[in-house]
């Protein structure tokens, strides 16, 4: 029986801590009609990072990424697009001087990206 509560009482304490250290796209991400801005304000991004767009935020669909929303921020080594089903445009300069490299794979959502989403960034990808 003591076996069994010390397993019961881990358990919880691991639940615990995973739902302390999740983090939501809402809580990182300026939001509002479908459309992704950037990062709040105070979030700190770290180096070497993996951009995620999500599906949805606050139970939303992101359907766009807005002007310049991401612009400037060259700890963004990656961008992974693959979670979102219903994103259709990535805006001007959304992406203008991040260090992307690698391949950019779309989802077949997209309808239409600007000419200069991706500007200072090209040749890397």
């Amino acid at each position: 029986m003591k076996k069994l509560k010390n397993i019961l009482i881990m358990a919880l304490l691991c639940a615990f801590f995973i739902c302390v250290n999740t983090t939501y796209a809402s809580d990182i991400f300026n939001f509002g009609n479908g459309k992704i801005s950037g990062f709040i304000t105070d979030y700190q991004i770290p180096e070497n990072y993996t951009l995620v767009i999500p599906d949805k935020v606050d139970d939303e669909y992101v359907t766009a990424i807005a002007n310049g929303a991401f612009k400037d921020n060259t700890n963004i080594v990656a961008l992974d697009l693959s979670q979102t089903t219903h994103l259709q445009e990535i805006q001007f300069g959304a992406f203008t001087n991040c260090a992307i490299s690698g391949t950019l794979v779309l989802p077949t959502s997209i309808t239409n990206i600007v000419r200069t989403a991706f500007v200072s960034i090209c040749a890397n990808i």
